[in-house]
């Protein structure tokens, strides 16, 4: 008996063919199965894409590329990243009309805690591909959003629910890391025109204040209300941003300090924050002559080429019910119309080249890191604390290193709370200089002594561990990947109680490292049997990104005693 199919899903199956199955790869598929498989295979990757486009923000053609669905793909037939919501996306697709089976959940389920262990092998080559940039963002702070998208109208069974509840619960046992949704045809009837390239990002800004050089028409300068702006990133998310910025999304430092700026202080955020860019194809309004003051201009053709992280933080805010409407932000609009065709590139380029100055760049206002640099280079090591700085070739330095490093070397030495946190966020350091982590890694009493060998050691230890690590395979090497600093920062404590000081430059800690590779492994199999014992329902990403790891480093030192 044909089944009756509804209107909403007409309207969708018709959006997968026009739109979305002509960019769909089928080449895996060719010539192995009969044309109904092919057809039925194509619009269920089809429908992952759509899924994609819609949650990420991306466009039709890159949702396509994004769909890993083959032989052996445990589950999981899309993945999407969207820099701006800092969130990686995970898609099981089935095109029935009916509620997803338990069966069905529960192997996407085990899909899931693939990726999470970054157990590559065990996934398809589509996903291998992808490793790098997965691992990257799985230690970065990017949420893993898990969807199951159907074109059914009934919701999963009880039993169902309740294997999909328990397996969150279980992941976010160390921190919220993952989220899970069904989304039905209703969810994907609203999808349909995400990612359309024929879909211009228009908006109407309403602006406070507004100048301009000329005629408005070509540019202008406006003072926004940021809750404006936060709609237009949750509307359009990746889309709103010019492609050739979309990979700097993701400097989770630079988000920490304006969200901050704009919860603690949103008076004065429009007095702290640097402002927007924005090239669009035109820039009207439904008046002759706009007047100054408060007004209105239609906007088409949006693309934020610079104060990406701004957009971001304030979608953010919104996200999190913060009201916005004391934060404003100076916004600078430049149509492209009657310009060079190579107008909006070059605008990208230079205004993410020029004036960027972060928590970081204050950093070279610390005398004191010029002490130390001095100190050092009498012993031919070379500190580059200040940004966009290079290494001398005229020098014979044996030793070169940035801020960065010495942060890392420094928040372990310290102790493994400050390593939890350099390992969570390293922007954290530099956010207050006056107080807080910076003033307790960077203290009045540390002496260039002490950041040499803390150098000396980390890059030692670092070579030698990342050789262990690998030694290990599926989880247990994600765990000895995520407990890097955490091993750095015991191997250090184990170093000084055996009578070793990081205050003597004469005595190079890389030769006790490299003799005590079995200690070295040793802490790693600690890790791994802890977590594995203790901490098995959790993800090793989050849990040794918390602070409260005070008790693997007590057992740890029992053990070692």
């Amino acid at each position: 008996m044909t089944r009756t199919i509804t209107l909403q899903e007409k309207a969708v199956r018709k959006t997968l063919h026009d739109s979305f199955e002509p960019h769909i790869d089928m080449s895996d598929l060719e010539g192995q199965h009969r044309e109904e498989q092919l057809k039925s295979a194509r619009t269920s990757r089809a429908l992952a894409a759509l899924s994609a486009a819609a949650n990420a923000g991306i466009t039709i053609t890159e949702a396509c590329r994004a769909v890993v669905d083959e032989s052996g793909d445990e589950g999981i037939d899309a993945f999407a990243i969207s820099r701006i919501k800092r969130e990686v996306y995970l898609i099981q697709a089935k095109t029935g009309n009916g509620s997803p089976s338990p069966t069905e959940v529960q192997k996407f389920l085990a899909g899931i805690e693939l990726f999470l262990n970054c157990d590559w092998e065990s996934l398809g080559p589509k996903m291998r591909r992808w490793q790098e940039d997965f691992e990257e963002m799985l230690s970065d702070e990017f949420k893993v959003i898990a969807i199951f998208t159907s074109l059914g109208d009934t919701p999963p069974n009880q039993t169902a629910r309740r294997k999909v509840e328990r397996f969150v619960q279980k992941t976010n046992h160390n921190g919220e890391i993952l989220d899970f949704r069904f989304e039905n045809l209703r969810d994907n009837f609203k999808h349909r025109t995400a990612g359309n390239p024929d879909t211009e990002i228009k908006a109407t800004l309403r602006v406070e204040q507004w100048l301009s050089l000329g005629n408005y028409q070509s540019e202008i300068v406006a003072i926004v209300n940021g809750d404006q702006l936060a709609q237009l990133a949750i509307e359009y998310g990746d889309r709103l941003f010019d492609k050739n910025i979309r990979t700097t999304l993701g400097t989770s430092s630079t988000n920490e300090i304006i969200f901050n700026s704009i919860k603690n202080t949103p008076k004065e955020f429009w007095y702290f924050n640097n402002g927007i860019t924005i090239v669009a194809a035109s820039i009207a309004s439904d008046k002759v002559q706009p007047q100054p003051g408060t007004e209105k201009f239609e906007i088409t053709n949006i693309s934020v080429v610079n104060g990406a992280q701004t957009v971001g933080a304030l979608a953010q805010a919104k996200n999190n019910g913060m009201p916005l409407d004391e934060v404003f932000v100076t916004v600078r609009v430049v149509s492209t119309k009657h310009r060079e065709s190579d107008f909006e590139q070059k605008v990208t380029r230079f205004t993410n080249t020029q004036n960027r100055i972060g928590g970081q760049e204050f950093v070279a206002l610390d005398p004191r890191h010029q002490i130390w640099k001095e100190a050092l280079l009498v012993e031919g090591i070379e500190y580059l604390y200040k940004s966009g700085s290079n290494s001398d070739e005229k020098t014979s330095n044996s030793l070169s290193f940035r801020l960065d490093d010495a942060t890392r070397a420094l928040a372990c030495l310290t102790g493994v709370e400050e390593a939890a946190l350099v390992k969570r966020n390293i922007g954290a350091f530099y956010n207050d200089l006056e107080k807080g982590p910076y003033k307790k890694i960077f203290c009045d009493e540390r002496t260039a002594e002490e950041i040499g060998n803390a150098i000396r050691f980390w890059f030692t230890f670092s070579s030698i561990y990342s050789d262990l690590s690998k030694k290990r395979t599926n989880t247990h090497h994600t765990i000895a990947r995520n407990a890097n600093f955490f091993c750095c920062s015991m191997l250090m404590r184990i170093y000084q109680d055996t009578g070793h000081t990081f205050n003597d430059f004469s005595s190079d800690p890389s030769t006790w490292i490299s003799e005590n590779t079995d200690l070295i492994d040793r802490l790693i199999e600690h890790c791994i049997d802890y977590f594995d014992n203790t901490e098995s329902v959790g993800q090793p990403a989050a849990f040794f990104k918390r602070n409260d790891v005070r008790d693997l480093r007590r057992e740890i030192i029992s053990r070692e005693r």
